[in-house]
């Protein structure tokens, strides 16, 4: 028994020892990063996804939507607010990314189910998610609609239209080859089936019109100036103060030359939130990363029966925690376990 004994407290000693050694690894990496976030939290970082997320804000706002419509089909222009219902994606259970903006145009007995996406770097492939997009939209109108989709009757589908907003500066070689169809409006009109399955009759097809600064009306084309601008003021800068005045000089052109001037002057906060953020995503991402470490020194810890007393002693002196933040943290492992 004394020499199992002794077999036991060896084989405790070594793990404890293995422990402490990632314990100090992983405290090392939280030294480094939290020499990375003291710098953050004194400096804006501009958010990487500003555009996209100035143009989702934008057209969740009804009024925008409207004109958004209207711009689309000139000649119905008694839709109101009302006549409009935004079904865009979001991925809250799935890891998919959801959709630029889906919305439906309810009208007497016509439905109308219009997918836009956005885009400033071009790609063909936007085709493929466009596909994506609307089957996941078309799902979710059937459910919420209550139709069944494995009874006889066949279903009601809604008329479908499809863009891709093309902010970037240059043309692709596509638009100038010669080989898209364009509509009366001028937009270049992609064919999934051309595309990606060569043409072939009976392959899948799907066709989205392409908006550009060429050919763009009303809100889409001041959206899409806006981007341009954005982008122009934006190429030089390297540092976050640089891209901080910059987005600041983005404002005041945008109200010299007309640009979205009514949304920007009166959600002007609202859009700096979203264009500027104090915390980047890698800082939250990093912070996500720390807290982890911290349920895992304390389950550890917990383990080999270190007392409450000092396991937030040692939380507040390793991880640079006050007491408090450090009890709480302390609490809620014990909350998780029960």
């Amino acid at each position: 028994q004394r020499k199992r004994g002794r077999e036991c407290e060896g084989l405790a000693d070594k793990e404890l020892q293995k422990t402490q050694k990632e314990l100090e690894k992983a405290l090392r990496k939280i030294e480094r990063l939290e020499t990375q976030n003291a710098a953050l939290r004194g400096e804006g970082k501009v958010n990487r996804e500003a555009k996209n997320s100035v143009f989702l804000d934008l057209f969740r706002r009804k009024e925008y939507l409207v004109r958004l419509y209207q711009d689309l089909h000139p000649d119905e222009e008694d839709i109101t607010v009302d006549d409009l219902t935004v079904v865009t994606l979001e991925n809250v259970l799935t890891l998919k990314r959801f959709n630029d903006l889906g919305f439906i145009r309810g009208k007497e007995n016509q439905k109308l189910l219009i997918m836009i996406e956005s885009q400033s770097v071009w790609t063909l492939n936007i085709l493929i998610r466009l596909w994506d997009y609307l089957v996941s939209t078309l799902m979710d109108y059937f459910i919420n609609n209550g139709y069944d989709l494995y009874n006889t009757p066949k279903l009601e589908m809604p008329d479908v239209e499809t863009y891709v907003v093309y902010t970037g500066k240059s043309m692709p070689r596509l638009f100038s080859s010669g080989r898209l169809e364009t509509d009366a409006e001028g937009r270049y009109i992609l064919s999934l089936n051309k595309e990606f399955f060569g043409g072939v009759e009976g392959k899948p097809d799907l066709t989205a019109k392409v908006i550009s600064v060429k050919n763009g009306t009303g809100i889409l084309e001041e959206y899409i100036r806006f981007s341009q601008i954005f982008d122009r003021e934006m190429a030089g800068c390297k540092t976050d103060q640089e891209k901080a005045k910059a987005i600041q000089k983005v404002f005041n052109l945008c109200e010299q030359e007309n640009v979205l001037t009514e949304y920007l002057e009166q959600h002007r906060g609202e859009v700096e939130k979203i264009m500027m953020t104090m915390v980047s995503p890698e800082y939250i991402e990093k912070a996500a990363k720390r807290t982890d470490k911290i349920h895992v020194a304390i389950k550890t810890a917990r383990k080999f029966g270190i007392s409450e007393e000092q396991l937030r002693d040692y939380l507040v002196s390793e991880f640079n925690i006050t007491p408090g933040y450090a009890q709480n943290c302390l609490d809620a492992d014990w909350e998780d376990e029960e």
